[in-house]
């Protein structure tokens, strides 16, 4: 009779450590499908960041043949400037010949002898246009080189200042092609965390399981304990008393 409420005692026991063990295996599976659905929002983050990175490296590679095409162009005006310089200075150098020659030979060369020595009047009058058209043309030919030369220069500048541009434009590109990367590592490794994560709390799923199913045993034997029990103090019918004093007295050395 002593033995009664150590069983049920026991068997309580048991009954609360299965109901505790219910609960945590209850919050273990929403753990796990809590980090399994992180896992999968991670991921898709990744594969954003992964598409982006690609995007912001075409997009890289576009500028950088931008800037080069640019550079060509900047050199390429470089090459007409230092050009028409040069035609520049060969028409002033010549310009220059020619009034140091006719100012050497003013009196053979003078310009009323030049033209009085026609042969007519028209032909004194196309002389004397002659030599103002040709006085107006290389003065006209010096401005056009000069003004061509500083639209050029300033064609130069205005590409320095685009070329600066696309250049500090791509230093921010690669900058936040960077910080991308570092982003997609880091959204990498909270991912492998997760799964990790996921993992043992797979494995404390498994063993809590395992600790209920031994606990679902030992409550059942427990629960078989009290029925024999409550079967043993139970009172026997006088058949079953006598079979039973025939067989005590059949071995008296029990005693």
């Amino acid at each position: 009779l002593g033995l009664m409420p150590a069983y049920g005692q026991s068997r309580k026991t048991l009954e609360k450590k299965r109901d505790a063990l219910d609960a945590q295996i209850k919050q273990t599976s929403a753990l796990i499908e809590k980090a399994r659905s992180e896992q999968r929002s991670t991921q898709q983050q990744v594969q954003l960041l992964e598409a982006q990175i690609r995007q912001r490296q075409e997009l890289i590679n576009t500028m950088n043949a931008e800037v080069g095409r640019m550079d060509q162009a900047i050199q390429d005006s470089r090459d007409s400037i230092r050009l028409l310089e040069g035609n520049l200075e060969e028409l002033r150098a010549a310009y220059a010949r020619m009034v140091q020659f006719a100012y050497m030979n003013r009196n053979a060369y003078d310009r009323l002898s030049y033209i009085f020595a026609a042969e007519s009047f028209a032909q004194a009058f196309r002389r004397s246009r002659y030599l103002d058209q040709l006085a107006q043309q290389r003065r006209q030919q010096a401005e056009l080189i000069g003004q061509a030369q500083v639209s050029l220069a300033a064609k130069v500048e205005s590409l320095e200042a685009t070329r600066k541009e696309r250049a500090s434009l791509l230093d921010r590109q690669m900058g936040e092609a960077r910080k991308l990367t570092d982003d997609k590592k880091g959204q990498q490794t909270a991912l492998a965390d997760l799964r990790h994560e996921e993992g043992r709390l797979t494995k404390t799923l498994k063993k809590q399981e395992a600790q209920r199913r031994e606990l679902a045993a030992a409550i059942r034997k427990a629960i078989e304990a009290e029925i024999a029990k409550s079967r043993a103090t139970t009172p026997k019918t006088p058949g079953a008393t006598t079979s039973a004093k025939a067989e005590f007295s059949m071995t008296p050395e029990a005693r």
